[in-house]
């Protein structure tokens, strides 16, 4: 016999991964998130038994599977790639809507921005934010982020961009050689529940671990592995200083949910 409490609790399929905001596109079977506990143990008696324990240390993992191979992607969670591009020029005006934040930054899918028309609202009639005064733009990463003063945008609310940006005939990056920094980015996994709602996990601060690996096959598509080490935040809380989960309903995830 069944006993099911509530069935709204039972997680089905995966979600999506936001690197500082930006979405990294389709991913490719199961995404795991891992706390590691390691405990110090005291033993007494024979046989040994335990009569106390303590936690001393805490690990976090987030890995999950690429199958869009984006490489300004790649190149966002691999600091010690160097970008490399061929013959400059400069694209059309290009709209964009993205989640604005005070507590992060959320990166466009293009840098380097060579022209910033507009940020509005999506409102019926759109409100447009002033720069400096309700927000802040780093033009040569393509990031936006709100300031937490502006009475015109909520935390979390979608606007809709509207810039120019660097294009050329070739653009990727070099592997070797590089210094390894240590640069962070905040990774939230969104998974939209059954009933609408959104379970989201927040990691703080995250660096890439492990190996870089492509492989191609003659038959079959190509994945790229992901394995991410989830730093603790001291800025944080005790108890919340790896991350977050938390349920939303679907207005707080990006762009009002899917």
């Amino acid at each position: 016999m069944a006993f099911v409490k509530n069935a709204d609790d039972i997680l089905i399929g995966t979600g999506r991964v936001f690197i500082d905001g930006s979405c990294v596109g389709q991913l490719s079977g199961q995404i795991r998130s891992k706390v590691g506990n390691e405990w110090y143990k005291v033993e007494a008696g024979f046989p040994a038994q335990t009569v106390k324990q303590a936690l001393i240390k805490e690990s976090g993992e987030l890995a999950f599977n690429l199958l869009e191979l984006n490489l300004n992607a790649i190149r966002s969670i691999m600091p010690q790639f160097a970008e490399y591009t061929e013959t400059a020029g400069v694209s059309e005006f290009v709209e964009e809507t993205v989640p604005i934040y005070a507590v992060k930054h959320t990166k466009l899918l293009n840098g380097k921005v060579t022209e910033l028309d507009s940020v509005k609202t999506l409102d019926t009639v759109p409100v447009v934010l002033v720069e400096g005064t309700d927000f802040y733009f780093d033009r040569l990463n393509g990031t936006l982020f709100r300031k937490s003063e502006s009475t015109e945008v909520d935390e979390g609310e979608s606007v809709k961009v509207k810039y120019k940006h660097s294009t050329y005939t070739g653009s990727g990056f070099g592997v070797g050689g590089g210094s390894i920094t240590g640069n962070t980015f905040q990774v939230e996994f969104w998974h939209k529940k059954t009933n609408g709602k959104y379970l989201c996990q927040r990691f703080w601060k995250c660096q890439v671990e492990g190996d870089f690996e492509m492989i191609f096959e003659e038959s079959s598509h190509t994945t790229l592995p992901v394995l991410l080490t989830v730093l603790a935040d001291s800025t944080k809380p005790a108890g919340h200083q790896l991350y977050r989960t938390i349920e939303y309903d679907a207005s707080a995830a990006p762009e009002g949910g899917w």
